[in-house]
């Protein structure tokens, strides 16, 4: 049975592509040629993270972020 959780993440601009924090969960990067690509692999590294986890990581409130110039905050869903 899987369940489904949102976290947010912060994309950063970068000269080839966006690059992909995710706050709530350290250690976690990725990145994409494209906005669409990141966020997809920002759903695939938070999978990988959390997948032996049963305590997920409690998430930030996507106004709670602080983005700076250059950067997009968003949400992620995720299948685990």
């Amino acid at each position: 049975m899987s369940k489904l959780l949102v976290y947010p993440v912060i994309l950063h601009k970068e000269d080839n592509g966006y690059s992909v924090t995710v706050p709530d969960i350290p250690g976690t990067f990725t990145e994409g040629d494209t906005q669409t690509e990141a966020i997809n692999m920002a759903a695939d590294a938070i999978g990988l993270m959390l997948e032996d986890e049963t305590n997920y990581p409690k998430t930030t409130p996507l106004e709670n972020l602080k983005v700076g110039k250059d950067e997009m905050a968003t949400l992620v869903p995720v299948n685990i």
